[in-house]
């Protein structure tokens, strides 16, 4: 189930340089991968999440 609040979210914010407190990055571990998506957010705010997942080798699921 994806988390806001998880110590895995607070890990990826740090990464990939988001803000923690604010609930936009979602994520989920299942079988040793990361899995994020985003919150309410606007487009230019998804496509960047998007572009970090994949910089940092995260798998992003969400919508842009």
């Amino acid at each position: 189930m994806y988390s806001t609040k998880s110590q895995i979210t607070k890990e990826v914010c740090k990464v990939i340089g988001a803000n923690f407190n604010i609930s936009f990055v979602e994520t989920m571990k299942r079988n040793g991968k990361i899995y994020v998506k985003g919150t309410l957010g606007k487009p230019d705010e998804f496509r960047w999440l998007k572009n970090q997942c994949n910089k940092y080798s995260y798998i992003y699921t969400g919508t842009i």
